[in-house]
């Protein structure tokens, strides 16, 4: 009996081991609100943020190496009862905000509840949207935030958030 347990634990540690360095596990970030152009908070963001994770090395910044993707995921209530939600990326080099090509139209196909639910989303009610977004290799390596906005089927803003970052190679 001994030597089964024994054994088992073995397999069990060399498992653990082979598998924990294949599976990607997501950090929890830090996040700042957006800011308005005259420096307050966006006041007409309707959604809240409860959390937000990338996956990849995210310590200080987020760093995102050329030619793989940026996957992040994140848990928010969208504020308001909306049929669709639009993303909206990009990039913010000091003052200049670059925005990100190649959005598409809906977050619906990657937003969902725990019971499986998306689109329509509904007031008070927590989803989880997730992402993965490539880093070209037309891209330069840069310190750079980013920010990540969702409008509604009413064009207001559902959520909007920044997260330092930085591209390398």
């Amino acid at each position: 009996m001994e030597r089964v347990i024994l054994f088992a634990t073995v397999v069990l540690s060399f498992l653990v081991i082979v598998l924990g360095a294949k599976i990607k596990l997501p950090t929890i970030v830090d996040w700042k609100p957006c800011i308005s152009e005259d420096g307050k908070m966006n006041e007409t963001q309707v959604g809240k943020i409860k959390q937000i994770r990338f996956y990849g090395n995210c310590t200080e910044r987020c760093q995102f190496k050329i030619n793989t993707s940026i996957e992040f995921e994140f848990d928010f209530d969208p504020g308001e009862d909306t049929d669709n939600l639009a993303p909206e990326m990009s990039g913010l080099l000091g003052p200049i905000e670059i925005p990100f090509p190649g959005m598409r139209a809906s977050v619906c196909d990657s937003v969902f509840t725990a019971e499986g639910e998306s689109c329509p989303l509904k007031k008070g009610k927590f989803y989880t949207y997730r992402r993965a977004v490539p880093i070209k290799d037309e891209y330069p390596p840069v310190f750079v935030d980013i920010k990540w906005k969702l409008i509604t089927d009413k064009k207001h803003t559902s959520i909007c958030f920044i997260v330092k970052s930085q591209i390398i190679e």
